[in-house]
């Protein structure tokens, strides 16, 4: 896949919200590698979020052609969130061909005390975002972003993820290695199919004596050839 972040080079621009969960790198945290993020306190009603330490010049994550969002998590107890990616740039202001809309999931319920779970959301469930103060300042549906933004997932221009906790109480959470699962394409396969009629007959196999300028070179099995 296309890390977007696995903490191994730090948090990148990491935030927590309202306030009660707070969020960091941590050796604790890694499920792969020698870090991981943590997220702990009390979650519900609140989020945290991260920009890349991959990210390019842009300040993006080009993830043209991604098909999923694939990460681990683990809880030590039940919790639901979604997850937002947000595209860099704003209405009218465009960077890396994003214009600042965002896109979120459906909840992701994760059972407590599990264990480490891998979670792969395909992109195509993200609907947009309408509580993104970045194109929708009074969060009215369907939004500014509904008229103004270009409402196609702009995957060129990742520049955020955030997570948005809708149940979990106090609790401790670890995440890892979040990263954009690239699609691929079939590879053609060749079937030699053969041709069945009455039309099926030999014009000339070179075999006779009749044939013409026989030779014994070049030849691709035993018998002639005509040079």
């Amino acid at each position: 896949g296309l890390i977007f972040e696995d903490c191994e080079n730090g948090v990148s621009n990491g935030y927590a919200y309202p306030g009660p969960p707070t969020q960091a790198r941590s050796a604790a945290a890694a499920y792969n590698g020698a870090y991981g993020y943590q997220v702990t306190g009390n979650l519900i009603g609140g989020g945290v979020g991260f920009n890349s330490s991959y990210a390019n010049a842009n300040g993006v994550v080009d993830a043209t052609g991604a098909v999923s969002l694939r990460f681990w998590v683990k809880s030590d107890v039940n919790i639901t969130f979604q997850v937002d990616w947000y595209e860099a740039g704003a209405t009218g202001a465009p960077v890396a061909g994003g214009d600042g809309e965002a896109w979120v999931s459906n909840n992701v319920n994760v059972t407590g005390g599990s264990g480490w779970q891998q979670i792969v959301l395909p992109l195509s469930t993200f609907v947009e975002e309408i509580y993104n103060g970045a194109c929708n300042p009074s969060y009215l549906s369907p939004g500014p972003c509904g008229t103004t933004g270009n409402n196609t997932p702009n995957l060129s221009a990742v520049n955020k993820i955030q997570l948005k906790y809708t149940l979990g109480t106090a609790a401790s959470v670890q995440y890892d290695d979040f990263e954009f699962v690239l699609g691929t394409q079939p590879s053609p396969t060749v079937t030699r199919t053969p041709f069945i009629g009455s039309y099926n007959q030999v014009f000339d196999d070179i075999e006779s004596p009749l044939s013409l300028n026989q030779s014994v070179m070049p030849k691709m099995a035993a018998g002639y050839a005509d040079t």
